[in-house]
């Protein structure tokens, strides 16, 4: 094949993907907050074709996109703009009432690259729990032809890292590891990890910020 057919097939290709992704996209209303800590409200665009498997989600989005990049327009902006976790402290937007927050780290994740990544926001309390959605491109034809979607869960600990929840040579139970990177009520702790492990840390989080306000 000739380079000039090559470059015309890559230039169809990429306006196909640009036309998915803006006609399959939902604009919600929204904000970012600079590195210099400056909050600038305006439109997110939340796609729902997922480029690594080209393929369009039809009744949700592509929401592990969302922590990689983000498209946002100011109110007063002419287009959307691409926005890395290097560009940003944080961004949300509200979507079917709801309110989503993510926030910019550099964290090693248990998965893929130690990059900066967007992490979610899942739940605010006593222990703040923060979510990364990640989408291995590792799928074939046979075993998993839709790839492998993962879901980690991270805590900031008593110095204010944000450091992923799982078992390694420091804590061998989900009580040890909470109670060595945070402080927290030992009563109440025993009592909402009583038979559970590190797989149930949504419900334990959940039940302790319940119980301590």
């Amino acid at each position: 094949m000739s380079n000039i057919n090559l470059t015309k097939l890559f230039v169809v290709s990429f306006s196909l993907i640009f036309w998915f992704q803006i006609t399959f996209a939902k604009k919600v209303e929204g904000y970012i907050v600079t590195n210099k800590k400056d909050t600038i409200y305006g439109t997110i665009q939340l796609s729902r074709f997922n480029n690594l498997q080209q393929t369009i989600c039809v009744n949700s989005y592509f929401m592990e996109d969302l922590s990689a990049h983000v498209f946002f327009k100011s109110l007063t902006g002419k287009r959307f703009n691409e926005f890395f976790p290097r560009d940003i402290i944080e961004y949300g937007f509200i979507l079917d009432e709801v309110k989503y927050r993510y926030i910019s780290k550099e964290v090693k994740p248990v998965w893929g690259r130690n990059n900066g990544k967007f992490y979610l926001q899942i739940m605010k309390g006593a222990i703040d729990l923060y979510e990364l959605r990640l989408f291995m491109d590792n799928h074939d034809r046979f075993s998993n032809p839709y790839g492998m979607r993962i879901i980690e869960y991270y805590i900031f600990d008593k110095d204010e890292n944000l450091i992923s929840v799982g078992k390694n040579n420091n804590y061998r139970t989900v009580a040890e590891f909470l109670s060595k990177n945070l402080n927290l009520e030992k009563e109440v702790l025993a009592k909402v990890t009583q038979g559970r492990n590190f797989k149930d840390i949504r419900e334990i989080v959940r039940s302790y910020n319940e119980q301590v306000h």
